[in-house]
């Protein structure tokens, strides 16, 4: 009969299991792989980048497989579109308040134009201009035709030859 080895002392097959990512590691991943994405970067020059050793803060590479590296990827990608999500009403009172505090600035500093230019921004963000029409008709109302222009090659000769 054989006698049946102690667990401890049996070698786990296989690859040897790697510590998880912590929460907060795959989000500094997926922040880090934004910015790489936002900069142009190309799978393989963020596959380079996971790789690298960080000199400044004496860490190893980040040690995960490329098809992390490709989820880390989408989770980032899905960042773009949450970005592209806009309030409509809370991006237009940025750009008020923002208009604002240039108008102020350029009236303490002195500056009308830099301020007229503030109010202007303004009130075209806001729709408060009237609209320019640009009239297509002669002053009787009818509507104007299309100009034909007609080139003729004078050929070195004057007018009138």
């Amino acid at each position: 009969m054989t006698k049946k080895k102690d667990p401890s002392e049996l070698k786990p097959k296989g690859r040897k299991p790697s510590p998880k990512s912590t929460v907060i590691e795959v989000q500094s991943r997926v922040n880090k792989i934004f910015d790489l994405l936002v900069a142009g970067a190309t799978r393989s020059q963020i596959l380079q980048y996971a790789a690298k050793e960080d000199p400044d803060k004496n860490k190893r590479a980040w040690g995960v497989s490329d098809r992390m590296i490709d989820e880390y990827i989408s989770k980032a990608n899905a960042l773009f579109s949450e970005q592209s999500k806009v309030v409509r009403d809370r991006e237009v009172g940025k750009r008020v308040s923002r208009y604002n505090h240039i108008y102020t600035a350029c009236m303490q500093a002195g500056d009308r134009r830099g301020a007229l230019e503030a109010e202007k921004a303004t009130a075209n963000l806001l729709g408060l201009n009237a609209p320019t029409k640009l009239s297509h008709q002669d002053p009787d109302g009818k509507p104007l035709s299309p100009a034909v222009v007609v080139y003729v090659p004078d050929n070195g000769r004057k007018a009138g030859k």
